[in-house]
């Protein structure tokens, strides 16, 4: 399936399981922090010369820190303070 070019599948909606809708795929994935995101690729199919250009648009991109290479964490804030994850936040607010 074209979701193993963004990375691992995890879970599919009905219709794209189902092959109903042809017009995109909703796909749920596993990313890797240390690879960047993909955005566009080419597919080749047997049943036709020309390759499709498949576009990704993701519902929601998690924050990632260019240096430990993770998700939710950020080492802007060594330079600029320190930093306060969510969970931090609600404690506080509390």
């Amino acid at each position: 399936m074209t979701a193993s070019m963004v990375r691992r599948s995890l879970a599919y909606d009905e219709h794209t399981l189902s092959g109903t809708r042809l017009d995109y795929a909703r796909v749920c994935v596993d990313l890797d922090a240390s690879l960047p995101m993909v955005h566009v690729f080419q597919l080749r199919c047997r049943l036709s010369t020309k390759s499709i250009t498949i576009t990704i648009d993701y519902e929601w991109k998690p924050t990632t820190c260019e240096i430990y290479k993770v998700f939710s964490h950020s080492c802007k804030a060594s330079v600029e303070g320190p930093t306060i994850l969510v969970e931090d936040m609600l404690k506080i607010k509390k």
